[in-house]
């Protein structure tokens, strides 16, 4: 499975920024890794922009696409992996009724019910 993210610039840089949630707190984590090459596509001529998604294939290249459309060419990072920003936001609970137990396990807020835990 690889990652997918999303173009967007920052300080007049783009970036590939990739969101996900730690498992064991809520909280969302969003990566920002610093382009520093875009590789336009060969076939239509397109260029990757902001906005576009963009997905890891692997050795620090990603290849991006429009929404509902085809390939707009690849971005690509240099040697190091370490994103340039590392944001993080709480997630809040979600609204349930008064008294029932919620935890945040694996990624997501379940809620206790008669038969069982369930996603919240």
């Amino acid at each position: 499975m690889s990652l997918v993210g999303r173009l967007a610039e920052r300080d007049g840089a783009l970036f590939v920024v990739y969101e996900t949630h730690n498992f064991t707190e809520p909280v969302r984590v969003r990566l920002w890794w610093r382009v520093d090459r875009v590789v336009r596509d060969p076939y239509n001529g397109r260029s990757p922009e902001p906005g576009d998604v963009a997905r890891s294939i692997g050795s620090n290249v990603w290849r991006c696409s429009r929404e509902g459309e085809f390939s707009t060419g690849e971005v690509i990072f240099s040697g190091t992996t370490q994103a340039a920003y590392d944001e993080r936001d709480p997630v809040p609970c979600p609204p349930v009724r008064r008294g029932v137990e919620t935890r945040w396990r694996n990624g997501l807020w379940e809620k206790r019910l008669k038969k069982g835990w369930v996603p919240a």
